[in-house]
């Protein structure tokens, strides 16, 4: 999860950096407030033998949250060569490792850890 929105905080810092090609307006005093924010919560059934989830108050998980955050998972674009997703390395029917010692990155360079 800690992951998920870090890697979220850098698409936002990465969006932020693009210049603007003319045809946007500036929304520097744009009013947003009209766009209806409904939020649903995510309810997770945890079994019994597992840790309760911590969830901070303050970002709640959410069903479009889960779902952006499913997207960006399995997203090949974020990499440096658009060939690779977070699940490349993270599979979810290994517990999300690769089951390697070191695992290989963009273009088949080894890291220096495992996945």
């Amino acid at each position: 999860m800690r992951g998920l929105l870090v890697l979220a905080a850098w698409m936002a810092l990465f969006a932020a950096g693009c210049g603007k090609d003319g045809n946007e307006p500036d929304c520097a005093d744009c009013d947003l407030t009209h766009i209806p924010y409904d939020p649903q919560p995510l309810a997770v059934d945890v079994p019994d033998h597992f840790p309760a989830l911590e969830i901070p108050a303050d970002n709640p998980m959410t069903v479009a949250g889960v779902a952006l955050g499913r997207r960006l998972f399995f997203d090949k674009r974020l990499s440096l060569d658009s060939t690779m997703s977070c699940a490349t390395c993270h599979l979810p029917e290994l517990s999300f490792t690769d089951g390697r010692a070191v695992s290989p990155g963009v273009q088949g360079i080894n890291g220096t850890r495992s996945a």
